[in-house]
């Protein structure tokens, strides 16, 4: 396997499965660096708040995408963008790449015009893409516990 890191959650995972390559990107936050809000729960840290994303993609990351067959969203509701933007978006529509998501996920990727394949919830479950997956629900602290 290989494991390309982009930037925030984004990243690509490079597999074979049934024979096939298999470019699984995760979490894709592709806008250009700076072009988006700062996150709210920097304010709580003292540092001071930056346009996202933070960082510019690598240099590689045409090629990284290139080879992108599949997609995971993790979470993407209600403000988290950081786990995908509107480039991203973009990207899974206009090369029509399905999208794994969570069951509450999947109607609101849809909408969007996304082709959704959704997960059958929390707990091990078999993956179209070979072996096993864990969807775990997502649970965000508040105050200083953020994540």
């Amino acid at each position: 396997m290989l494991i390309t890191h982009l930037r925030n959650a984004t990243i690509v995972l490079e597999f074979e499965s049934q024979g096939r390559p298999v470019g699984l990107l995760v979490d894709p936050m592709l806008a250009p660096r700076a072009t988006l809000p700062a996150l709210r729960y920097l304010r709580l840290t003292g540092k001071a708040r930056q346009r996202n994303p933070i960082a510019e993609l690598p240099d590689n990351t045409e090629a990284v995408l290139e080879r992108v067959t599949h997609a995971l969203i993790t979470h993407c509701q209600r403000g988290h963008f950081d786990h995908l933007d509107r480039a991203g978006k973009r990207f899974l529509r206009e090369r029509q790449i399905p999208v794994f998501c969570m069951p509450h996920d999947a109607a609101y990727l849809r909408q969007r015009g996304l082709q959704t394949v959704a997960l059958e919830g929390p707990g091990r479950q078999s993956w179209p893409l070979g072996g096993q997956i864990t969807p775990v629900p997502c649970v965000h602290g508040r105050g200083w516990v953020v994540g």
